[in-house]
């Protein structure tokens, strides 16, 4: 693929360096607001690792060279009702999820079926806790509200807590507990290149397609491919 990103920080440079190892190219790196068109153009896919500020700008860019478009930027839903617009009106693909990491994807199918199984009872109350480092900027994480908003399509309102500190990369827990037993269930995050990982694998499943595209899409597109 030919790839442009949207920002160079940890993930932009992971990804540049996973991506060159597929044998991929990168186009182009835009670390400001201000994006070359012609550069953009060339690309078959942006992935966005940037600000909850840049997002809005860096989609109407690709809406306007027809490129599609990878985000894991988060702390922008608020604009997603532009972002959708812009997206079907340039008739480009998008693909948004919070958490790229294949383990994640997998743990979040766990917790699908865990809470179809203790919704069958009521001696269980479920809650979450997750860990960031402390450089991390939006609490609760959109990993965290992704977990919560699966969870409550079975279960009762989740309370979810969150605590940044240290260097911790990314830490989830979900506690299924009555007063007879506790059952947790728990992802911990190693190194940042599974981010990668995902983040190139979301960027192929996209190619060709249109419309925008969010985590359950994804799960069922990359897990669930004949």
């Amino acid at each position: 693929m030919k790839i442009a990103l949207f920002g160079y920080g940890k993930m932009g440079k992971l990804i540049e360096l996973a991506a060159l190892e597929r044998g991929d190219e990168i186009v182009g790196v835009f670390t400001s607001q201000q994006h070359p068109l012609d550069t953009l153009a060339q690309a078959d896919v942006a992935l966005d690792f940037s600000t909850k500020e840049a997002v809005i700008n860096n989609v109407l860019c690709c809406a306007k060279t027809h490129t599609n478009l990878v985000i894991g930027t988060t702390g922008w839903v608020e604009q997603l009702p532009q972002v959708k617009t812009a997206i079907e009106q340039a008739q480009i693909g998008a693909l948004f999820s919070p958490n790229f990491s294949l383990g994640v994807l997998l743990f979040l199918e766990l917790l699908k079926t865990s809470a179809s199984l203790f919704s069958s009872f009521g001696d269980y109350g479920v809650t979450g806790h997750e860990v960031h480092h402390a450089q991390k900027q939006d609490a609760p994480s959109g990993t965290a509200l992704a977990i919560k908003a699966l969870l409550e399509t079975k279960l009762k309102q989740v309370e979810f807590s969150s605590l940044r500190q240290g260097s911790t990369l990314g830490e989830h827990t979900v506690l299924f507990d009555s007063i007879f037993d506790t059952i947790s269930l728990q992802h911990t995050a190693k190194t940042r290149q599974g981010y990668a990982k995902g983040a190139l694998t979301a960027a192929n499943w996209l190619q060709g397609k249109q419309g925008f595209y969010t985590i359950d899409d994804f799960i069922r597109g990359v897990l669930y491919a004949s």
